[in-house]
Order: structure tokens, then sequence, then C-alpha cells
């Protein structure tokens, strides 16, 4: 009776244990703490550095909008400030807009929603432009 009921702890402990291992799958029991997740942390780091007046910036998270996009009309409205920011000129300003354009993305359904842009692409390429 003794056997068995260790057994049965002994399952409920593997059962128990694998479920908070699918459930969690960056704890590493073996090291005793959360492992960070690679491309999540070089969202975050990416998304630091790429902040400021000189970028553009990321909106409010809704469920269309998820991190790291921006609406379009989001990104036209900033074109001003960013441009004023890095002293672009007209003809520059003329190839930012053309650059949002390029980088819209498309829709992934056939509902119709605003066109979105990778917020953090955009500020990359803003730091390559002439």
């Amino acid at each position: 009776m003794k056997s068995l009921s260790l057994l049965s702890f002994f399952v409920l402990f593997l059962v128990a244990y694998g479920f908070s291992i699918e459930h969690h799958h960056d704890w590493d029991p073996w090291i005793g703490f959360q492992v960070p997740d690679e491309n999540k942390t070089a969202l975050v780091l990416l998304s630091q550095k790429l902040s400021g007046p000189r970028y553009f910036s990321w909106d409010v998270k809704t469920t269309q909008n998820p991190f790291p996009f921006i609406t379009l009309s989001s990104a036209l409205q900033q074109i001003d400030p960013v441009a004023s920011q890095r002293h672009l000129n007209s003809s520059q300003k003329e190839i930012l807009k053309k650059l949002i354009y390029r980088l819209v993305l498309p829709s992934s359904s056939r509902i119709v929603i605003e066109p979105k842009i990778n917020v953090l692409q955009l500020n990359l390429a803003l730091d390559q432009m002439p």
C-alpha cells in the first residue's frame, strides 16, 4: 500500500511538473530562473535604442496594431516632427514619405483595416537615410 501511494505521488508529481514546463517554456528548472527569449529581448533592446524625438514613436498597443507596428496615418503625422529634429530638407522629407509607403505591410486578412508599418524597421531605415 505504501509503495502504491508513493508511486501515485510520483506520477502526480510528473504530471504536475510536465504541465508546469508546458505552460512556462522559458522557465528552466535546472538553473532555477527564467531564461529570456532572445527574440523578445532583441525587440525590447532595439525599441529602446530607436526611441526619442529623432525617431518615429510607437502607438498605443491595440489588437489591430500590436507592437512593433504603427498605422500609416500615425507614421505620416510624425514626418514633420521627425524631419525637424533631424534637420531634413523638403527633398529628404519626400524620400522619407516614399520610404514609409514602401514599408507598408499588406493586410493579413480580408477585413479592411488601416495599413500598418513595422516601426523598428522604419527607424532602422531612417538611420540609413543620407
